[in-house]
């Protein structure tokens, strides 16, 4: 349906450009806002995200989930602070943390060496 809808609108639109380019600023500012606010928290983060749920009950259904086995390659989208690295990298052959926070990042590295796993230059 939405290739039906997309194939009878005319790309030249006036509207739809000052549509675009109006959900183009809003995607700016919200990224712009979520920067701030992980610059703001990430030191703080582990803390704040514990207050919605149970990090243990949490944890645990993770490493449920993944089983026994060991994993060949780890990819943490969004990182954060790097639990899930510290959590399932022990059983990893490679693991990566990826994160569009420098501030999270920075953390993570620090948690993932506190945790005696080797990190890669």
């Amino acid at each position: 349906m939405a290739d039906d809808i997309l194939a009878r609108t005319d790309d030249q639109d006036p509207g739809l450009a000052r549509d675009y380019e109006q959900l183009q600023a809003v995607r700016a500012e919200r990224s712009s806002d979520a920067d701030a606010y992980f610059a703001r928290n990430a030191a703080r983060w582990d803390e704040i995200r514990s207050l919605y749920v149970s990090e243990a009950a949490v944890e645990a259904t993770i490493l449920d989930a993944v089983g026994v086995e060991p994993v060949r390659r780890l990819v943490d989208l969004g990182s954060g602070t790097g639990r899930m690295l510290t959590l399932l990298g022990p059983r990893a052959e490679t693991a990566v943390g990826l994160d569009l926070s420098q501030q999270m990042l920075n953390i993570a590295r620090t948690r993932v060496a506190e945790a005696g796993l080797r990190l890669a230059s």
